[in-house]
């Protein structure tokens, strides 16, 4: 499977679904920001939502104009992409109309990840983003333990 210019896979057709395909997505996607993908690892009983992204601003950039709010934005706009696609995750699973292999998922035992990979990113800058994403999605976490970053 490819996206953002990266190659990720090998992956059970039956295990994985790019979320813009899905019928249930098609018909409410107007304005709502969702992940590439979603995998499920049976072997680990994981749910995995993955979002590629070719680059990231950088808070402290002085080659561009408000390097903070740009990046705020930036934060702002995966942490609404995980939101939205464990909401629609949710919402089939309840109206059990999931595809594939996920109608199998014990959701009571289920660990759901979301994954952000950034092409070409350097191990040292990601520190920002992590810490950043956490203070965004604390009250998910709070409410619901299910951030893992």
């Amino acid at each position: 499977m490819e996206e953002a210019g990266m190659c990720f896979g090998p992956f059970p057709s039956e295990a994985v679904h790019r979320i813009e395909k899905l019928p249930e997505y098609t018909a409410i996607q107007q304005g709502m920001h969702i992940s590439e993908f979603i995998d499920y690892d049976k072997q680990k009983q994981r749910l995995i939502s993955l979002e590629a992204k070719t680059s990231a601003p950088s808070p402290n950039s002085e080659k561009v104009e408000n390097p903070k709010e740009k990046f705020r934005e930036f934060i702002n706009e995966i942490r609404e992409k995980f939101e939205n696609s464990l909401e629609l995750y949710l919402n089939m699973a309840l109206k059990k109309n999931v595809p594939g292999d996920f109608d199998k998922i014990e959701n009571n035992n289920l660990e759901i990840i979301f994954v952000s990979v950034i092409k070409n990113h350097q191990r040292q800058w990601l520190k920002v983003i992590k810490d950043a994403m956490e203070i965004s999605v604390r009250s998910i976490h709070r409410t619901n333990k299910i951030w893992k970053c």
